[in-house]
């Protein structure tokens, strides 16, 4: 049960933090600049987490 809850709390995770970032798409080159960088900071934390949790 454990193990389950870990992988269903990781994928919510992907899934809320995907939905986060792209919904601020915009055609401004600052906004998707700072987009970028915001998704592959919450990719590295998930994949931190997956590997440590």
């Amino acid at each position: 049960m454990d193990r389950k809850y870990h992988r269903v709390v990781r994928w919510l995770a992907l899934a809320t933090s995907g939905a986060v970032v792209f919904q601020a798409a915009s055609c401004d080159l600052v906004l998707q600049t700072v987009q970028t960088g915001l998704l592959a900071t919450v990719t590295g934390i998930l994949y931190y987490l997956a590997r440590n949790v």
